[in-house]
């Protein structure tokens, strides 16, 4: 008896990885100037932006280039202006003017935020129109009647969007008159139009105009660049971030200087060094690059002791981090010129700056906005052993499930050999999720052979034939193999995970000396006493004949049945007292069992 089972094996192929995506690859920045990072490295590109300060640009997952804007228009992919992309209410200079957040539940449709310029003698407000990827045919346009609502005012041009909490957004603002930080929560039920207001001290003169914020990756820390004009104190100004509440608390004075200010600023990747790029609106050049190790806070005073020049030049402008990296412009007379800082999370001159990456006879100071991107794809690794059928599932709690065949359901089950792969996603909500699953099929076969027969004497070790794995025998013994020394029925439980077979085998000893005796006369007078002549068989037999035959030599008596005899008559009649002949021939059912003949004579009596 047996029992075959099957294993599906499971393997997710690699170990968990964040693949990251594609929302930032395309810069659009300055005037007709772009970085395309879908290689791995800046290549430079063109674009129809003119603009000298603020910009942004997005893509899909993918990194294939969405829309981009400098305030002013909305170019589509084609570097076409989209047909109601115009009239938003802005100028060219503005620092951190543009920003672009993708809906929380609709991938087609996007927020474009924008600030008036300090410059503008209007009030200086936060306006935001849709943009909506779905119009003219798939390249997208700004929605008719969704366009330049005010939702703030009396703001400087500091502006900054990061991930919260709970599938949402926090845009961040900066009032231009007074230490004030204004952010909108935006989530699947879009924007809260009335802000999360926190004030902050300060001791400088108010000068918070132009600049640049920027709020570390780990969301802790926000930082402003506070720009100075002539006669103003400029100013480099630390803050905590919660970006569950939104709220922006504490207060720590890096930097304070009349005779210059920072413009550009930026976080390393691990949040540890800060970097700012100076610049005064007099040319007094030089004017440095430097890094601050914020690794020694609490200590200010050894804070502030750490900053370390890395370069200077004519003028320094904006910074963005990307991929581990950090990019600045130098701005010259003529040029303008993209640094790398490559290892920016070490300190000091160990970041490693790069002079000059690339030079471009076409001015910029800003490299535009980031928008806060999908979170990384999870690609995850499961090695998993069951039987029978193998449950494949995507991620639990999220919308869309996409399979490599078509299937578009959150779990199935797999029962034959397959190459399968789920990609789990929830709008722009949550990171994707890939799982694939490589199933293969093989034997958990169990097979203890057929029920055996032994002589008496004779002893076996059952042993179960699977290997690597857990046993437990009918006499509750748990090795791999069991000792019978008895007729008996035994069996076999044998595990592997979540995996189990069994089988069963019956075992006879019996009796493999003098297995048939024949007795030499018989009485058949119906006394029930020595009745009937029949060969006694102790032994198992596999085959078996006797025959009778009178003194004429025919046949008058033969059977195939061991237990079977001969009761002294032939057609019904009772035969005459005298001498018979028995023929007897016999296979036994014991090791080494070969067939037998037995002949001699058998006295009837009465």
């Amino acid at each position: 008896m047996k029992y075959i089972y099957l294993i599906l094996l499971a393997v997710c192929f690699g170990n968990t990885q964040l693949l990251a995506q594609g929302e930032n690859n395309i810069w659009a920045f300055g005037k007709g100037l772009g970085f395309d990072f879908n290689s791995g490295s800046a290549e430079p590109i063109g674009t129809a932006l003119y603009t000298v300060e603020g910009s942004a640009s997005v893509c899909g997952k993918n990194g294939a280039l969405k829309f981009y804007s400098d305030g002013v228009k909305v170019f589509n992919r084609n570097d076409k202006q989209m047909p109601n992309g115009y009239g938003l209410l802005t100028d060219l200079s503005m620092t951190q003017g543009v920003v672009i957040v993708p809906f929380v539940n609709d991938t087609t449709k996007y927020y474009l935020f924008v600030l008036h310029s300090i410059g503008t003698t209007a009030p200086h407000y936060l306006n935001y129109s849709v943009v909506d990827m779905s119009l003219d045919g798939g390249l997208g346009d700004v929605v008719a009647g969704q366009k330049n609502s005010t939702i703030d005012d009396s703001l400087s041009e500091k502006m900054i969007v990061t991930r919260a909490p709970n599938c949402a957004y926090w845009l961040m603002v900066h009032k231009g008159g007074g230490p004030v930080f204004d952010a909108f929560k935006i989530d699947a039920s879009g924007i809260h139009t009335k802000p999360i207001a926190s004030s902050t001290a300060y001791t400088g003169d108010g000068q918070f105009s132009i600049g640049e914020m920027k709020i570390a990756p780990d969301n802790k820390k926000i930082v402003l660049a506070n720009w100075r004009s002539k006669g103003e104190t400029g100013s480099i100004e630390l803050f905590n971030f919660d970006s569950t509440t939104g709220v922006v608390s504490g207060y720590t004075l890096i930097d304070s200087s009349q005779r210059y200010a920072a413009y550009g600023i930026g976080f390393s990747p691990d949040n540890t060094k800060l970097y700012a790029a100076y610049g005064e609106d007099e040319p007094r050049p030089p004017y440095p690059l430097v890094q601050y190790d914020l690794n020694l806070l609490p200590n200010v005073a050894l804070l502030r002791s750490s900053k370390t020049v890395l370069a200077t030049a004519y003028n320094w402008a904006g910074i963005r981090a990307f991929r581990g990296k950090v990019y600045v412009i130098k701005s010259g007379s003529t040029t303008t010129d993209v640094c790398v800082i490559n290892k920016p999370n070490n300190a000091g001159l160990a970041c490693n700056f790069t002079d000059s990456l690339f030079v471009f006879n076409s001015g910029a100071f800003g490299l535009g906005n980031p928008v806060p991107e999908t979170q990384a794809t999870i690609v995850r690794k499961t090695d998993t052993t069951i039987c029978t059928a193998l449950n494949c599932s995507g991620t639990p709690g999220y919308t869309t499930y996409a399979w490599s065949d078509g299937y578009g359901g959150y779990t199935r089950s797999v029962q034959a050999p397959a190459q399968l792969w789920v990609r789990s996603s929830m709008g722009n909500c949550a990171p994707e999720t890939i799982d694939t699953f490589i199933v293969r099929q093989k034997q958990f076969n169990l097979d203890l052979g057929a029920d055996l027969v032994l002589c008496r004497d004779q002893s076996t070790v059952l042993t179960c034939p699977i290997t690597d794995a857990g046993y437990v025998w009918s006499d509750g013994s748990t090795a791999a193999s069991m000792p019978v020394t008895q007729t008996g029925t035994y069996w076999v439980k044998a595990s592997a995970g979540d995996c189990m077979a069994s089988d069963t085998i019956y075992v006879q000893l019996g009796n493999c000396n003098h297995c048939i005796s024949i007795p030499n006369s018989f009485t058949p007078n119906a006394d029930t006493k020595n009745d009937v002549f029949a060969p006694i068989v102790v032994c198992p037999v596999l085959q078996y004949q006797l025959k009778i035959f009178n003194r004429y030599g025919q046949e008058i008596f033969a059977t195939n049945d061991a237990k079977a005899g001969w009761d002294g008559t032939f057609s019904g009649q009772q035969q005459d007292i005298g001498v018979y002949f028995y023929w007897v021939k016999v296979t036994f059912d014991k090791p080494g069992g070969t067939e037998e003949l037995y002949k001699g004579d058998i006295n009837l009596l009465r």
